[in-house]
């Protein structure tokens, strides 16, 4: 399936999709990998955050030595988008 959805986004379509399986972010290529998005409610709110995996701290580095699979199942995603909440409020405000 992941296959299939990095085949048909090389010719320029955009593709929506979700999973909570950290097997099929293991198998994401480099395209995929910069281009995915992870989403998140935080305790004590009602509303969602939608960033960029790639805009995460370290994730480049991170996804190299431990896989995006791994970051997800540990909760690192959830942690980061956490850490780095209200970052674009205050350089944009």
């Amino acid at each position: 399936m992941l296959e299939l959805i990095e085949k048909k986004t090389k010719n320029a379509f955009q593709i929506i999709t979700t999973s909570h399986s950290p097997k099929i972010l293991t198998f994401a290529d480099e395209t995929a990998s910069r281009n995915a998005s992870v989403v998140c409610r935080l305790k004590g709110s009602h509303e969602e955050i939608i960033r960029l995996i790639s805009d995460l701290p370290n994730a480049a580095e991170l996804r190299e030595f431990q896989g995006l699979g791994r970051l997800l199942s540990s909760g690192w995603m959830e942690n980061a988008l956490a850490f780095t909440e209200g970052d674009d409020e205050e350089t944009t405000g």
